[in-house]
């Protein structure tokens, strides 16, 4: 998670920001960008609140649409099936080791790309157009992202870009970051 306050002296160039960075000369898109105060002439501190990262995996392809109901004394219960206990348990192994200190607050972008093994007729970077579902996929995913402290509540997510291939090298690259409120 990038929580830095950067003094930036150039300006804009490709809609790319020039900034110092703990005295490191950087090149920051704008979009990563979320708050920025003047403090004189042509200088900003900008914090930005952002989680960005890659898990190399197998993404699973059960889903959060894969609950089971079985009746109980007459009454249905639902339940989670031991293949969706299985994806969630994987899911939040790798994602544990990128939660962040502190929730994000406030409305919040998620961006996704699920990658799935490329093989035969499918190369790597085509669409996969073929269940599952990303809405499905994604509930399950922030389900477990808010169960490890993401945020607060899946709710803040106002932005959110899902895209599902086929891919050489499979994972799920996942950015999260604070929105302007």
């Amino acid at each position: 998670m990038i929580f830095g306050k950067a003094v930036c002296y150039g300006g804009w160039s490709n809609n790319r920001l020039f900034c110092i960075i703990y005295g490191i000369f950087s090149k920051i898109p704008a979009s990563f960008i979320s708050t920025g105060t003047p403090v004189s002439g042509r200088e900003w501190i900008f914090i930005m609140k952002r989680i960005e990262f890659f898990m190399a995996m197998e993404p699973p392809t059960v889903t959060h649409q894969e609950k089971a109901v079985r009746v109980v004394k007459g009454k249905p219960v639902f339940y989670e099936p031991a293949r969706l206990s299985e994806a969630r348990a994987k899911l939040k192994a790798h994602l544990c080791k990128f939660h962040p200190q502190e929730p994000l607050v406030g409305p919040v972008r998620l961006e996704v790309k699920w990658m799935f093994p490329a093989s035969g007729k499918h190369r790597d970077g085509d669409w996969r157009d073929t269940r599952p579902d990303t809405d499905n996929l994604q509930k399950l995913l922030k389900d477990v992202m808010t169960t490890l402290g993401f945020w607060k509540d899946d709710a803040q997510v106002c932005l959110e870009t899902v895209k599902k291939v086929w891919a050489a090298h499979p994972g799920i690259y996942i950015l999260a970051q604070e929105l302007e409120s």
